[in-house]
């Protein structure tokens, strides 16, 4: 359980303005009359922030000199277009700053007035009503720069949700206060057997109308989401690991809500229904960084590369099959929403995960098994069954590129062997790319080891891949973000905080081993889910003495500081995008995780020393503009 934070927010930051404050104190030394006007505005600024009594919003006083922003002639706050975004995200990449960005900022929260509330009840009472705050602006009073969004959330979950205006206010707020925008797709697979909430809306294609069904929830984009028996031929398969491939070869879907439907039709009249959305929503001529597909290269997603046997898994030798079936879809994808009116300022991005060799593979002690999160464990080990039991039959996707990328990153400390294994990385890294007139940007998505602090070959390893990025965007001449990051340790430390040093530790409640174990289909692997947390039966995962001195993290960790900061400095990345906070207070195992501390959190002074950087830009910065 996680204990009420105290009431108030953190200190707010002074170096930015400082930074700006010399700055015109230099113009004031050079330009006269002009500079002694924009001298005193600065002081009459500077002075007011300074003097604000407790209880004023300290982020409001920020906003002001950037929120005074050029209007267009119908009023509206001025936007840049594609070409602007990708001349700043271009700048920012050869400058010594970025733009730090997180999931949901402005939508999810867990931390309103000192206490710790739902997230629903916090989007409720914050966004639902117009209200903009942040976790991130209650401890540093500035909210991130880059505001993550889900499209599946803005345009396919049912209206009554009452989720899309506000979703849609978030957006157009901002890129009314400077920032940018980027929007993931966790589509549930076509052919899912997935439960429906009603008709969502009809859009035409090829001329006639097609309805579709609003999502009724779930996690049905997982590839092992319908795994429920082992595979021996193609007949086991689930239907739902084939999306993919009917899409790319316009196959007739086999199962699910849209049974019988063409696969291209399917995609394409999703990406007819988003646009259609976004322009109901005063959404259009927005430059948002659309990702779609993204971690391609991993076995979580239906879209994942082990499901790109389209020869075998469709039984048709001639089928558009391997990394050509992925570039299809993401091109139809992409081509089909870029050109519905309104769309064409949208941006897309190209993601992967982690460019793994085949025998590099993280290590943990015992201790630090216990720390994963149960059902993400049961859920790792039906993929790893799934895709062996796929590769055994030959209904597998094997990458060459993945094959030959040999050389582990523990072994690249030469010049000479970094660039080989860059080399190698760059072969995995564009496998799948549809090509420079379909992506405007690149990315990756590298998440820090859950169970244990970055050690020096992880952060090895992160540079490496970083720098894979960079010589590959470089080489296309394109802009490059890193797209997800994060750590779960936050929610370590905060938990560790409320006990006492030196005492057993819960991490896990009973409630969430038996969940994991009614996710595994075969006893062996429930045997194999309750040897890695050391149980005989299900229960609760303790951390004894020992146990919680080698995994809980220590002040010296500052994941923010010296790893998220220091990597993403050295990248030039132009953005680095953490994840959402979800927070349940109802749940028996009151569930959470967040990727932004809150007020009280024991890492809210690394937070805000990584806000005092001049590195870092958030919101209401400006940096790069």
């Amino acid at each position: 359980m996680v204990a009420h934070p105290p009431t108030g927010c953190l200190s707010c930051s002074r170096r930015k303005p400082r930074r700006r404050f010399r700055a015109r104190l230099r113009l004031l030394l050079t330009s006269g009359l002009a500079g002694w006007l924009a001298f005193a505005g600065v002081v009459l600024w500077s002075t007011a922030e300074a003097v604000q009594p407790a209880g004023v919003d300290r982020g409001a006083a920020r906003r002001s000199p950037v929120s005074a922003q050029a209007e267009r002639g119908d009023g509206k706050p001025s936007v840049p277009d594609k070409d602007a975004v990708l001349a700043r995200l271009a700048r920012l990449n050869g400058s010594d700053q970025f733009l730090f960005g997180q999931q949901f900022a402005t939508l999810w929260g867990m931390s309103r007035h000192g206490q710790l509330v739902s997230t629903s009840a916090w989007f409720e009472s914050t966004a639902q009503k117009g209200r903009w705050t942040s976790d991130s602006e209650a401890v540093v009073g500035d909210h991130p720069a880059v505001l993550g969004i889900s499209l599946q959330m803005l345009a396919f979950e049912p209206v009554a949700l009452h989720r899309r205006t506000a979703i849609a206010a978030a957006i157009r707020y901002q890129f009314a206060q400077g920032g940018m925008v980027t929007m993931d797709w966790h589509v549930p697979s076509c052919t899912a057997n997935v439960p429906v909430a009603g008709l969502l809306g009809t859009v035409k294609v090829d001329g006639r109308d097609v309805a579709l069904q609003a999502d009724a929830g779930g996690s049905s984009f997982y590839a092992e989401e319908e795994y429920t028996r082992a595979i021996q031929s193609v007949t086991d398969v689930p239907e739902a690991l084939k999306c993919l491939c009917l899409i790319a070869n316009n196959a007739p879907l086999t199962s699910g809500p849209y049974q019988g439907m063409l696969g291209k039709t399917w995609l394409v009249a999703h990406a007819k229904q988003a646009a259609q959305v976004m322009l109901e929503e005063g959404l259009s001529d927005l430059p948002i960084l659309v990702r779609p597909f993204h971690e391609h290269n991993g076995a979580w997603f239906w879209w994942g590369l082990p499901y790109w046997n389209c020869a075998a898994l469709l039984d048709k030798p001639d089928a558009i099959s391997g990394p050509e079936a992925y570039k299809t879809v993401a091109r139809t994808f992409v081509s089909t929403l870029r050109a519905e009116p309104g769309m064409s300022n949208l941006l897309f991005t190209y993601s992967p995960d982690r460019l793994l060799g085949p025998h590099e593979q993280e290590r943990f002690t015992a201790a630090q098994k216990k720390v994963m999160d149960p059902m993400a464990t049961a859920r790792e080990r039906l993929r790893d069954r799934l895709v062996h039991e796929l590769s055994e039959a030959g209904l597998a996707f094997a990458s060459p590129a993945k094959t030959d990328a040999k050389l582990l990153s523990a072994r690249a400390t030469s010049r000479k062997a970094s660039g080989a294994y860059v080399a190698q990385r760059r072969r995995i890294y564009a496998e799948a790319y549809a090509g420079d007139d379909v992506f405007d940007v690149l990315g990756i998505d590298l998440y820090h080891p859950i169970a244990r602090p970055a050690n020096a070959a992880d952060l090895r390893m992160f540079r490496l891949q970083l720098r894979v990025l960079a010589e590959e965007a470089t080489a296309r001449s394109k802009p490059y973000a890193w797209t997800e990051a994060g750590t779960l340790r936050l929610q370590l430390l905060q938990l560790a905080s409320q006990t006492v040093a030196g005492r057993m530790l819960q991490v896990h409640s009973k409630a969430s081993v038996e969940h994991a174990l009614a996710r595994l289909f075969d006893p062996v692997d429930r045997a194999v889910l309750l040897r890695h947390y050391r149980l005989a039966d299900a229960g609760p995962i303790l951390l004894n003495a020992r146990e919680r001195a080698e995994v809980v993290p220590k002040a010296s960790e500052d994941w923010y500081g010296t790893q998220l900061l220091v990597l993403a400095k050295e990248a030039r990345v132009a953005y680095a995008l953490v994840w959402h906070t979800y927070y349940d207070s109802t749940a028996t195992s009151q569930d959470f995780y967040y990727f932004v501390p809150y007020p009280g959190h024991p890492e809210a002074p690394s937070y805000q020393r990584f806000h005092d950087d001049p590195a870092t830009c958030f919101l209401h910065d400006g940096c790069a503009r």
